[in-house]
C-alpha cells in the first residue's frame, strides 16, 4: 500500500514538473540584454517618471500668470503713489477737491485778478485733457495699464501746472486758508535721540519755516531737509504756545512725525 501511494505522488510530481517547464521558457541572454537596454533608454528619455508633460506645462503657465498679475498690481500701486505726490501742488494736505468756480472765487478774494485766475484755470484744464487723451490713446492701442502707459503719465504729471508757483507761496498760503484747507504742519511726536529730540522740539510745535523757506505741507519739509549739505545748521522757526522760537538744526531728517493744521497767515505775524 505504501509503495502504491509513493508511486502516485512521484508520478504526479513529474507530470506537474513537465507542465510547469512547458509554461515557463527562460529568456536568452540576448533577450535579457535588450530588455535592460530598453528600460535604461526609457528612463533616460522620460526623467519625469509618473508626471504628465501637460501637467508640468500647466503649472509653469500658472506661475507665469501669477507673476504677471503681481507686476501689474505693483505698477498700479506705483502709479497711484506718483499721482498723489505729483498732484500735491494742486491740493491741500487734506487733498480737498474744489470746483473751478470755488477756485476762481478764492483767487479773486486773495487779490488775484480775474483774467489771471481764468488763465490759471485754463492751464489746469488743458493738463487734465492731456491726461484723458493719453488714457484714450493707450486704451485704443492696447497698452493701457502697461509700463509704457505709466511712464507717459508720470511725464505728464511732472508737467502739471502748479498753483503755488503761479501765484507765489504767500498768496498760495492765503488761498489755502481761504478755502478752509490746512496750510501748516504740526509736530505730533518726536523720535527719541533724534536731532529734534536733542534740540528741544516738542509735541504741538507748529513748523513755520525751515532754512528761511515757508512750510505749507510735510512734503515741502521733507524736500528741504534733503537739500544742501548734510549736517550744516539751518534755522527752524516754530510756533509754540503763541510764541515764535528759532532753533538751529542740522540738515537731514529731524526725527519727527507730523500732522497738518490750519493757521491764519495774517495772525502769524502778530506773535
Amino acid at each position: 500500500m505504501k509503495f502504491i501511494i509513493f508511486s502516485i505522488v512521484l508520478g504526479t510530481g513529474i507530470i506537474i514538473g513537465f507542465i510547469t517547464r512547458g509554461l515557463y521558457t527562460p529568456a536568452s541572454p540576448e533577450t535579457e540584454a535588450v530588455t535592460s537596454q530598453q528600460l535604461i533608454s526609457d528612463e533616460i528619455s522620460s526623467p519625469f517618471t509618473g508626471i504628465a508633460e501637460s501637467q508640468i506645462t500647466d503649472e509653469h503657465e500658472t506661475e507665469i500668470n501669477s507673476l504677471r498679475q503681481q507686476i501689474t498690481k505693483l505698477e498700479q500701486e506705483l502709479e497711484a503713489q506718483q499721482q498723489n505726490e505729483s498732484a500735491d501742488s494742486e491740493k491741500s494736505p487734506q487733498h480737498t477737491r474744489l470746483t473751478e468756480t470755488q477756485i476762481k472765487q478764492a483767487l479773486i478774494k486773495i487779490g488775484i485778478t480775474e483774467s489771471m485766475a481764468d488763465e490759471i484755470l485754463n492751464r489746469q484744464s488743458q493738463h487734465e485733457y492731456q491726461l484723458l487723451t493719453l488714457h484714450d490713446q493707450a486704451k485704443r492701442e492696447g497698452y493701457l495699464n502697461s509700463s509704457r502707459y505709466y511712464k507717459q503719465r508720470r511725464e505728464l504729471m511732472q508737467q502739471a501746472p502748479s498753483l503755488q508757483n503761479a501765484i507765489g507761496t504767500d498768496a498760495y498760503d492765503r488761498f489755502l486758508y481761504q478755502t478752509e484747507q490746512n496750510n501748516r504742519v504740526v509736530v505730533s511726536s518726536v523720535m527719541q535721540n533724534s536731532p529734534a529730540d536733542q534740540l528741544g522740539v516738542q509735541n504741538g510745535d507748529i513748523i513755520l519755516k525751515y532754512a528761511t523757506e515757508k512750510i505749507l505741507s510735510w512734503r515741502e519739509l521733507r524736500e528741504l531737509t534733503g537739500q544742501g549739505v548734510a549736517g550744516e545748521y539751518v534755522n527752524l522757526n516754530i510756533l509754540r504756545n503763541e510764541q515764535l522760537l528759532n532753533i538751529l538744526v542740522p540738515r537731514g531728517p529731524l526725527g519727527v512725525k507730523l500732522e497738518t493744521t490750519r493757521l491764519d497767515p495774517e495772525t502769524e505775524y502778530n506773535y
